[in-house]
């Protein structure tokens, strides 16, 4: 009885599958509009129609000869298909993309509007889909994984409505996602990095973040400070053994990075004072080897 109802259920969902295939191929033979083509494409990735994209995908590869990288099927403000399914969360929209996608459909940029500038990468962070960042990684090498990161987005969403920045590492740190920064960090991300649009880094992104979840911020900042991922990052770049790593080493690291200017000509510590964040500003006052130094007595 169960098997009979199960093979009744497969056989419905196959013929409504059929006629689904059938309609969207007869919907898109209408080559003489092409923009009812992207159209189709955006609203399944939108919505997370996975089992339409498949047919939308087959269509173009069988039919016309494209694949889903094809700058015609992108939208007038240069987002692509993945863009819009990361944008909008539809995760088996993304997963299937990400099986199909070449390589290159990862670095695209949206090229105008309140999104310009930003990659997959972006709209994951926005999401918090780690799942999904761990799976884009695994697909590139070390010297893209820090190609993508190193993308920046300029448009407004990520300033006006998230408060944030335009790098991956100071999204994600202007959105309290501490697990995202280590892997970016663990990725390829440079601490130092300073968006194009503010020149805030990391560090500046954590004071704006600490206005809304002050608590919250000063232990994010805190584990990234005292963490042994921005030591084996520092070492790194300046070219230090592990064993020149010294108390006096561990201070020169903190001042250069605490110490940076945004292009306002603000550091972390002075946006704090600037802009009312007391509980930061009283934290990085009493970070040692900072602004606090040991001081000894005989």
């Amino acid at each position: 009885m169960h098997l009979q109802c199960f093979k009744y259920i497969f056989h419905f969902y196959q013929v409504k599958f059929n006629e689904e295939q059938e309609y969207y191929k007869s919907l898109l033979q209408n080559k003489h509009n092409p923009e009812l083509l992207v159209a189709e494409l955006m609203s399944a990735c939108k919505h997370n129609y996975c089992r339409r994209l498949k047919i939308i995908h087959q269509f173009l590869v069988e039919e016309l000869k494209l694949n889903l990288s094809d700058e015609r099927l992108e939208a007038e403000n240069g987002m692509t298909c993945l863009h819009v399914a990361t944008l909008n969360n539809s995760t088996e929209a993304i997963e299937y993309i990400l099986q199909i996608c070449e390589k290159s459909m990862l670095f695209c940029q949206v090229t105008e509007g309140i999104y310009e500038g930003a990659t997959c990468l972006h709209f994951c962070i926005l999401n918090k889909e780690t799942d999904i960042i761990v799976d884009i990684f695994e697909m590139l090498s070390n010297a893209d994984k820090k190609k993508l990161i190193q993308s920046q987005a300029t448009g407004s969403f990520m300033y006006d409505q998230i408060g944030s920045c335009g790098t991956s590492l100071g999204l994600a740190a202007g959105s309290g996602l501490r697990y995202i920064c280590e892997l970016l960090v663990r990725n390829g991300a440079e601490i130092d990095t300073q968006d194009l649009k503010n020149g805030d880094t990391i560090f500046h992104s954590l004071v704006r973040y600490s206005l809304s979840n002050a608590g919250g911020a000063i232990h994010f900042l805190d584990e990234v400070i005292h963490g042994k991922e921005i030591e084996v990052w520092f070492m790194d770049r300046f070219n230090i053994r592990n064993e020149d790593f010294t108390k006096n080493v561990r201070h020169k690291m903190r001042k250069y990075l605490l110490k940076l200017e945004n292009n306002n000509s603000y550091t972390p510590i002075t946006l704090a004072a600037r802009i009312g964040a007391h509980d930061m500003l009283m934290y990085l006052l009493q970070l040692e080897g900072v602004y606090k130094h040991t001081s000894f007595t005989l």
